[in-house]
């Protein structure tokens, strides 16, 4: 839709401007000029989208792409321009004495600077789509990560919830006297909870936990 009202406008303009400069030579070879020339356009700036699409062009920086942005905007115009000139040889009566070199090379040249600048459109709006989603997959992993670093947190919290819950709970045993032993499983608990998580435990922590073991 994009190629299909950029090219009509394009044409339009020209025709307005023809009317206003020349109305005396509209006549119905311009009409189909015009419409030839839409058409043209269309169909070769569509097969440069597909070639550079199928090339990868999108992923590739600006030092390699502008080069290559020039040369075929330059070939794209030139396959234009010869359209053009077959369109107008069936055309006109006058074709070899309105023919000029010189004018076809400034043809090609405007042509080449309007698909340069399209193509500085259609790349600058992919380039700007790109960011976009960049931007989406840069939230989504960092939402990610927060979502694991808090299960990592929750991981870490349960266990003081539950060391807390044995220390109250000897605490309420202060009335018995095995005060001593509670706060013993306490401690015994909290020990193999942490050293759960080690690979290697060195022997003096080894005793420890079994100095920690209720006693009778």
């Amino acid at each position: 839709m994009a190629q299909i009202c950029g090219w009509s406008i394009y044409s339009l303009l020209i025709y307005f401007s023809a009317t206003i400069d020349r109305p005396t030579e509209i006549s119905s070879n311009l009409h189909l000029q015009l419409v030839f020339m839409t058409v043209f356009n269309i169909f070769f700036t569509h097969i440069m989208r597909l070639y550079m699409l199928r090339n990868n062009w999108l992923d590739k920086k600006l030092a390699q792409l502008l080069p290559r942005l020039i040369i075929i905007s330059i070939i794209c115009s030139a396959f234009i321009e010869c359209c053009l000139l077959v369109s107008e040889y069936f055309l006109s009566d006058n074709f070899y004495n309105d023919l000029k070199p010189a004018q076809v090379i400034i043809n090609i040249l405007a042509l080449t600077l309007l698909i340069i600048s399209w193509n500085g459109i259609y790349f600058t709006y992919h380039f700007f789509q790109k960011s976009r989603v960049k931007e989406l997959e840069n939230v989504t992993l960092e939402a990610s990560k927060n979502e694991i670093e808090l299960k990592n947190l929750r991981s870490q919290l349960n266990p003081h919830f539950l060391f807390n819950f044995t220390q109250f709970h000897s605490f309420l045993m202060i009335l018995n006297l095995k005060m001593l032993n509670a706060i013993a499983a306490s401690n015994l608990l909290r020990k193999s909870l942490v050293s759960g998580k080690e690979n290697l435990i060195p022997v003096s922590e080894e005793v420890e936990i079994v100095k920690s073991y209720p006693r009778s």
